[in-house]
């Protein structure tokens, strides 16, 4: 497959807002497994079996439609994002953005972050790429058409998304499953400023010697930094392939305040447990550092 062939997907050049009155997809996606958004004790996903599996759940639908059949990929994506203000919340309130997995969408993580401290204005944002039911951030990297550019593309994309945020959230922090832990971490290490903490669930870092330049990370500043990541995964995760671990562990360790927690029985998924770490490990480093 040529990097010409990836299809980008057709989506909204404007975010969809949640507000109170009317909650659009996050309140259907919620209704579905007992959540509701109108407080945090409220939002107890109560009929979902764990572990949360991400992706099982969604009923498959057409492809978007391709823009790009030969030749060099023309980028040019608006990020579309669900986003919900909670009630009791306003526009300048801590941002929490999600980043699904590959061959999800957007409305996949939102079971999680329902548990999650309520204080959190809640973004989830939809891939570029369309990819079997959902979508995806970037080829697989052992897929032959994974190219580096394609990842500095779309988080350089994300990054002006993410600055557009910065103008009214102070506190953004990232929540990523799988391929999209690389995503966040990606960010993180590309503008450490710009960030507050970051939450990946079953992920991975992506390798810096996939970068031919070699100059689209800045660890160096992130390692000054020492923003907190946690890192929550099962050692027999049957998906994520034992380099990705070893590299993560160890880029983890040196640049990163990192929480790392294994799982067992989790598979590649999230675990009832693993929410209620991520929600005092945000309590404690997002708002705690806020006293």
């Amino acid at each position: 497959m040529s990097r010409g062939r990836w299809s980008l997907s057709r989506t909204p050049t404007t975010s969809t807002r949640c507000s109170a009155s009317k909650r659009g997809v996050a309140r259907r996606v919620g209704a579905a497994c007992g959540v509701t958004s109108s407080s945090r004790s409220a939002s107890r996903c109560r009929r979902r079996s764990y572990p949360w599996h991400p992706g099982r759940a969604r009923r498959r639908r057409p492809l978007a439609e391709a823009v790009c059949k030969d030749g060099p990929m023309s980028f040019d994506w608006d990020p579309y994002a669900i986003i919900d203000t909670r009630d009791g919340n306003t526009d300048a309130s801590p941002l929490l953005v999600l980043l699904h997995g590959y061959g999800a969408d957007e409305r996949d993580l939102l079971p999680v972050a329902a548990q999650l401290p309520a204080q959190f204005t809640v973004a989830s944002i939809r891939a570029p790429f369309a990819m079997g039911p959902g979508y995806t951030w970037f080829p697989l990297v052992a897929d032959p058409a994974f190219d580096f550019s394609i990842v500095r593309d779309v988080v350089e994309r994300l990054e002006d998304w993410i600055e557009e945020m910065k103008a009214k959230h102070e506190t953004i922090v990232l929540l990523g499953f799988s391929m999209g832990m690389a995503v966040a971490t990606s960010l993180l290490r590309r503008r450490p400023d710009l960030i507050t903490a970051v939450v990946g669930c079953s992920g991975f870092a992506l390798d810096a010697a996939l970068d031919p330049g070699q100059d689209f990370f800045d660890d160096a500043a992130l390692k000054h930094h020492k923003l907190p990541l946690f890192w929550g995964r099962d050692p027999q995760d049957p998906v994520i392939t034992e380099d990705k671990v070893e590299y993560t562990n160890h880029w983890a360790r040196a640049h990163t305040k990192l929480t790392k927690v294994n799982y067992a029985g989790i598979g590649h998924g999230i675990g009832a447990q693993e929410i209620s770490h991520i929600g005092e490990f945000l309590d404690a480093e997002v708002f705690g550092a806020r006293l």
